[in-house]
């Protein structure tokens, strides 16, 4: 699992006794996860589902300059599953809340009785950006005629930061601002990049409004065969960026001892033992 490290990382994660242990929970945490895929519950009172941007763009698999192109993302396109998946969730909550099938929601349902999609990707305006056309290009394919959702359920904003906490605080001063009342949102990503978002969420949640619950819906991020590199360098950012205090020692998604210990806020394993797809504790 070491080799899977770039060595700076590996020294810094092992080199300290709260480091290893966020790394070993994150990890524990990733593999917990996976075996949960496509088992989450999509309920009516979604109010808003986040699809998290990622390296590339919905049109472009993600590009690294020389020198980085051993990054497990590059060459990927999980922009563009993070948002089949999100448009997948939008038609499901529509057809929950209208008591009809899925094949016979329509755009002007979703206008009418629809969640709000909302993404926030990077664009040229951003500093030290990499993939500046991933809000253009979203725009561009919501835009089209056949897109399923609506443009006025699509909200596309520019991140604060070029990073995964400058996404989740935007995200927060945007429900803050503008749905105050939002009861659940679906945080839509990679099952290994849940290590590093659920402790962001966890660190900013008193930015949220107080009555939203975070309710991760995973994808899978796979395509090169590559799921163990991502997980490792997710849960190892974790480790290090938990230690300097960037983000909580703990995830919104689970406790701080790890996955076997989920936190009330967030209720996807409660949903899942209720409806018999986990197993109840011993």
């Amino acid at each position: 699992m070491q080799q899977l490290l770039p060595p700076t990382m590996r020294s810094q994660i092992f080199g300290g006794e709260k480091e290893r242990r966020i790394f070993t929970n994150a990890l524990d945490e990733v593999h917990s996860l996976y075996g949960e895929m496509n088992k989450q519950l999509v309920t009516p009172d979604i109010d808003v589902v986040w699809a998290l941007s990622t390296p590339g763009t919905v049109k472009e698999p993600a590009s690294f300059p020389e020198g980085e192109k051993d990054n497990p993302y590059e060459g990927t396109m999980f922009n563009k599953g993070t948002i089949v998946r999100s448009v997948e969730i939008v038609l499901e909550v529509t057809a929950l809340r209208l008591g009809k099938p899925v094949s016979g929601v329509t755009r002007e349902d979703v206008a009418l009785h629809g969640p709000t999609l909302y993404y926030n990707g990077e664009s040229e305006q951003n500093p030290g950006t990499r993939f500046p056309q991933q809000n253009q290009h979203f725009l561009e394919l919501s835009q089209q005629q056949d897109f399923p959702i609506p443009p006025e359920k699509v909200v596309i904003c520019p991140i604060i930061e070029v990073n995964t906490p400058g996404q989740v605080k935007q995200l927060a001063e945007y429900l803050t601002g503008k749905l105050p009342d939002t009861r659940k949102v679906a945080v839509v990503h990679g099952v290994p990049h849940a290590a590093r978002t659920g402790r962001y969420l966890e660190k900013y949640k008193g930015d949220f409004p107080e009555s939203t619950t975070m309710v991760p819906f995973l994808v899978d991020q796979n395509e090169k065969g590559n799921q163990s590199r991502l997980a490792v360098l997710e849960a190892g950012k974790a480790a290090i960026y938990g230690a300097k205090g960037d983000l909580d020692a703990r995830s919104s998604f689970f406790g701080e001892d790890g996955p076997q210990h989920p936190r009330p806020r967030i209720d996807l394993r409660g949903d899942l033992r209720q409806k018999g797809l986990l197993p109840k504790p011993r």
